[in-house]
């Protein structure tokens, strides 16, 4: 099974294209892998800005990796006379993560790919949303189960900036989709990031997450969540050979990665009421 490695950092649509290519190369469909480089999520370039792509991230060897979480204690980081003792802030947990698996499966007939590259890329594209789209959604459940603080405000504008006074270091806005219209109101704070053209609300790069519902969001440091992406992965194989015997060719597309709050206190949840 041959190992495909891009020389240059790949986005979304080069590997198709070189999914295609290799297919085309042979005349006729072949067992294909693409999916080694160098940095956590780099294949996903290209596409609009993520949560994947804005908070921390780590490659990792194989199907686990180790994981800090830094929580904070009852007791505050606070000033201190000279030779007091230093109050314990903060305590440090370590662990072993598995790599949770997105994956997907299209299939064609040999009559459908043998003059046609469009088929297979197109087929490619869906399945990769499907597995970034459903890890999207993980990342939103990561944050709902362990952001450490709350706020709230009668607007949007009013709970965003409680948020930031709960978390002063805070770069990121993470929000539903369905909200984003009601917070991103002309005239607050809002601003575009000319470096990578992110939408920023009061400092804030603002991120959509599908998988949060509405009335959800939160206000986080980058470094507060970490998502791991695994160099096994993207995965994508073409398998004209199991069901030969009906004409029918395989794409398979496997996702290997995980998310997550490594810093809870830094992240914050927002809602707007009474």
């Amino acid at each position: 099974m041959p190992i495909t490695t891009a020389g240059t950092v790949p986005a979304v649509n080069d590997l198709a294209a070189e999914l295609a290519r290799q297919l085309s190369s042979t005349g006729n469909a072949a067992r294909a892998t693409v999916g080694d480089r160098a940095q956590a999520f780099s294949w996903t370039g290209g596409i609009r800005p993520w949560a994947g792509s804005v908070f921390a991230s780590t490659l990792v060897d194989g199907m686990q990796w180790r994981a800090t979480r830094v929580s904070l204690t009852a007791t505050p980081p606070a000033k201190v006379a000279k030779g007091a003792p230093k109050p314990v802030a903060v305590q440090l947990a370590a662990e072993t993560r598995p790599l949770d698996k997105y994956a997907g499966i299209g299939e064609m007939t040999l009559e459908d790919i043998a003059d046609t590259d469009s088929l297979v890329t197109a087929v490619y594209s869906v399945l990769i949303d499907g597995c970034l789209q459903s890890f999207d959604a993980d990342i939103g459940a990561a944050l709902v189960a362990d952001a450490g603080k709350t706020a709230s405000g009668t607007t949007w504008s009013a709970a965003i900036l409680a948020g930031i006074a709960q978390v002063p270091s805070a770069d990121v806005l993470v929000i539903a989709p369905t909200d984003y219209a009601a917070a991103a109101a002309p005239g607050d704070g809002f601003t575009m990031s000319a470096a990578d053209a992110i939408p920023v609300l009061y400092g804030l790069k603002v991120v959509l997450c599908a998988g949060l519902a509405a009335g959800t969001a939160f206000v986080a440091n980058s470094n507060a969540l970490v998502v791991a992406d695994s160099r096994l992965s993207p995965v994508i194989v073409v398998d004209p050979y199991s069901k030969a015997d009906v004409n029918t060719t395989r794409l398979v597309v496997d996702l290997l990665a995980d998310a997550y709050v490594s810093a809870p206190g830094a992240v914050c949840a927002i809602t707007v009421g009474p």
